[in-house]
């Protein structure tokens, strides 16, 4: 599935959601979210291979390296579980709903005979 990693993550409000990088607010893409979601440290006591940890990493390159990347749903479902454990719920829902956008409902058109 196609996924537009460089759009920003808004919050409930409609405006992106800030981090503070050298002094001054840049809006959270996708993209970063998932890069150091990828690149972290496991949490508590998890271990992880370093097989593991290079299949993470060429990931998170491939990310950071485009704008837009094709995922498999076992790659966005891994995204999502390593987001919800990170980040707070606004983000989390912000980057879910972009890795997985719900679907666009299209209402039919009468025919004009």
């Amino acid at each position: 599935m196609q996924i537009n990693v460089s759009q920003a993550l808004n919050g409930y409000d409609g405006k992106p959601l800030l981090r503070s990088e050298s002094g001054k607010d840049t809006p959270i893409t996708l993209g970063w979210a998932c890069c150091e979601v990828l690149v972290s440290p496991p949490q508590g006591n998890e271990s992880q291979a370093g097989a593991e940890s290079v299949r993470r990493f060429r990931l998170a390159t491939e990310i950071h390296e485009s704008d837009v990347v094709d995922l498999s749903a076992e790659q966005v479902a891994e995204l999502k579980a390593l987001i919800e454990a990170r980040y707070p719920p606004a983000m989390v829902a912000a980057a879910w709903l972009a890795l997985d956008p719900p679907p666009v409902k299209i209402q039919a058109v009468e025919a004009v005979a």
